[in-house]
Formats: C-alpha cells, structure tokens, sequence
C-alpha cells in the first residue's frame, strides 16, 4: 500500500543485478556451487516489506532455472539467523519479533550445518525455518492455508524445518486445499 517505486528498485535493484551479474559471469565456469542466499519470507511472507520478498524470491527463480539450464545453483531460504546480525544487535526488537511472529530463528552453527547437507543434495531451492507454528498461525494468514499442514506435519516448536520449494507442495493442491 505504502510501496513507492522508489523503495521497491533500492530492494529489488542490488539483489537482482548481483544475482544476475554473478550468472552471466560464471556460465562458461565450471563451478562446484552457486550459492544465493534468500530468506523465508517468501515462504511465509513479511507485512510491509513485498520489495525484500519480492528480490529474494528472484534469486529463488534464478535458481531454479540456472538448474534448468544444467547450471549449478542452490537458494537457501533462511530464517532469520538469531545470533548474527541486526536481530543479534538489536535484543529488544529480536523479542518483539519472536513474540509477535512465532520465529525463533536458527544459530549461525545451525545454518552452516544445514548448508553443508544442501550442499550434497541435487535441489534447486530449500527452506531452512524454526518457527513457533502456534505462534506463527496467530500472526500470519498464510500459515493457516492447507499448504502449511504439510509443512507442519510430524513437527514440533523445537524442529527446523528443511525442505522443499511451496511451490512444490501447492503444486496439486485444489484452490480450497491453499
């Protein structure tokens, strides 16, 4: 609603452009890893910031079709990561996050330790994500649509969560499954 073409090209611009720049730059390598880094807001979105989801679901599209392409590619899509960064700097606003959103968010330990088995795999995308589902259900819509008991299932407020693509899992589902 409030989104200015401004805001959404000063998001979409850097990710984009380096993703791409990065792709063009590496097709005639034969590279072990392509690595992009997304976040699981496109999973379960972000009120208020459609540009951040938006650019990080491109590098998801990028991707896949670099794999497509028989190109090596993986989008991790990241929690956010609890003992680096802004939400590491900023402890009260981290709380209100948690509480608010049901995220708890993953250790940097944690996240190397699900990259290095996304690196052995063959995927495209994955989702790597702890949330308090409790939690998350109260203040996300999107967490209460069917998708999400697939998700869920056999998963407590304790498991991360590491799988597949939604896309994958709303692929079949009828519009009253979503």
């Amino acid at each position: 609603k409030n989104m200015t073409m401004e805001s959404l090209e000063k998001v979409l611009r850097p990710k984009v452009l380096g993703a791409w720049n990065l792709h063009n730059l590496t097709l005639e390598q034969n590279l072990d890893f392509f690595v992009l880094y997304s976040s699981a807001t496109t999973l379960i979105g972000n009120p208020g910031q459609g540009n951040y989801v938006l650019a990080n679901y491109y590098l998801e599209a990028l991707a896949k079709y670099r794999v497509e392409s028989g190109l090596k590619a993986l989008a991790v899509s990241w929690d956010a990561i609890s003992d680096v960064g802004y939400l590491a700097r900023n402890q009260d606003f981290k709380s209100r996050f948690t509480e608010k959103l049901g995220i708890e968010g993953i250790t940097s330990e944690q996240a190397f330790d699900k990259l290095e088995k996304l690196l052995l795999g063959t995927e495209a995308h994955a989702v790597v994500i702890k949330p308090k589902w409790s939690k998350m259900k109260r203040a996300l819509p999107i967490a209460n649509s069917g998708v999400f008991s697939e998700v869920m299932h056999g998963l407590d407020d304790d498991d991360i969560y590491e799988g597949e693509d939604i896309l994958v899992l709303l692929d079949g589902l009828s519009d009253s499954e979503k």
